[in-house]
């Protein structure tokens, strides 16, 4: 989101190259401390659940002190970024993040609340702080907030769907394991869910060919790999190991999440080289994730 609001906006001077990689500190570190905090509060239902995590062999005052530190590099980026409703945000979502897993309140075990702060600390709130931070006011924020949190509504509806047996086991309450079952989850998310979201992320790839027109090449190239991995799955070179989605919104998640990044990017630096190291941090972020593509993408042909 950062590249995408930089090159749409032609924020094209060193100030917003520092002004980026601050960003991408800022909200990178708050996503590892609720991931951080996440799996700490988790560790008795995940110690039940027979789950295998690094955070067990840590003994707990170095979790503490990681913890601290990452807290105090949020607070050092916020300062630095100065804007007061981007601080504000910034502190609610810290403070929900670890109201989520917390024992008392945890969230995470109240249903359609869970959802909902869920959607909000993994995805509304931190794609708002990119908005906030560099002023962009456009109707595209409506756009994108809303693709945003729809993904990561199916995302955790589908995580949810494949847990819940292992969640009324060791007795974690969620909205699929207590409320809509397996079969109905699957059945909001086929007929809901997935569709909208996908409709939201076609007018994106819309609203992106107006803006930056290079990337109607690369949209074509995406859907002759689509094409051609799709015919792999149905003769059975490829085969998929997530049964609970289907093969066409995989491609969406992957576009939007791992190749849309990539590629604005690319663009941007083509446009800007300065931020070269935005483009670096991006691949690095996401090297494990383009590798693996690469291997089912060589598969397939």
């Amino acid at each position: 989101m950062i590249g995408y609001v930089s090159l749409v906006d032609r924020l094209f001077s060193d100030l917003f190259v520092a002004k980026s990689l601050l960003l991408i500190l800022s909200i990178g570190t708050y996503g590892a401390f609720s991931v951080l905090i996440n799996d700490y509060f988790d560790m008795p239902y995940d110690l039940l659940a027979g789950k295998k995590r690094t955070i067990y062999e840590i003994p707990k005052r170095y979790i503490h002190f990681m913890l601290t530190a990452l807290l105090l590099i949020c607070s050092s980026t916020v300062v630095a970024i100065a804007n007061s409703l981007y601080s504000a945000i910034y502190v609610i979502m810290l403070v929900l993040s670890i109201l989520y897993s917390a024992p008392v309140f945890r969230f995470k075990e109240r249903g359609r609340a869970a959802i909902a702060v869920d959607v909000l600390i993994e995805k509304t709130m931190p794609t708002a702080l990119v908005f906030i931070a560099f002023d962009h006011i456009a109707p595209d924020v409506i756009l994108l907030l809303a693709l945003a949190s729809c993904l990561h509504l199916e995302m955790i509806l589908h995580h949810q769907a494949e847990d819940c047996e292992m969640d009324k086991r060791v007795g974690i309450r969620t909205l699929v394991s207590e409320g809509l079952g397996v079969k109905q989850t699957l059945g909001v998310l086929d007929r809901y869910v997935r569709p909208v979201t996908t409709l939201l992320f076609l007018v994106f790839c819309l609203v992106l060919v107006q803006k930056i027109p290079m990337l109607l090449f690369a949209y074509a190239a995406m859907t002759i790999v689509f094409l051609i991995m799709r015919r792999s799955t149905g003769t059975g070179t490829i085969v998929l190991e997530d049964k609970l989605r289907p093969f066409y919104f995989g491609c969406v998640a992957v576009m939007n999440d791992n190749v849309m990044p990539l590629l604005i990017t690319i663009c941007l630096v083509l446009l800007y080289p300065p931020y070269l190291p935005v483009m670096v941090v991006t691949l690095l972020a996401q090297s494990e994730r383009y590798g693996y593509f690469a291997k089912i993408i060589v598969k397939a042909f």
